[in-house]
């Protein structure tokens, strides 16, 4: 167990501390069809930019993944079971 244990405490004592990607941060979704885009630009700052595609910049990682969860549970929502 004593090697276990030294072994550990070297491999702790080799991690090079890493700096958070620092934002803005831009998420593109593309659809596979039109309908989603217009559910989704009913989110603030979400924008049309194409067709099929929507974007959003925000600050932090944390409010882009935020953003991210309420336009795919808004478009889920509005998906027809039958149609897709």
């Amino acid at each position: 167990m004593p090697m276990i244990e030294e072994a550990a405490k070297n491999s702790i004592a080799k991690i090079i501390p890493v700096e958070p990607p620092q934002g803005p941060f831009t998420y593109r979704i593309q659809f596979d069809s039109t309908q989603p885009v217009i559910a989704a630009c009913h989110i603030p700052g979400v924008k049309k930019t194409g067709d099929r595609e929507v974007s959003f910049t925000l600050p932090t990682m944390e409010e882009a993944f935020r953003c991210f969860g309420a336009v795919s549970t808004l478009v889920a929502a509005g998906i027809e079971p039958r149609f897709g």
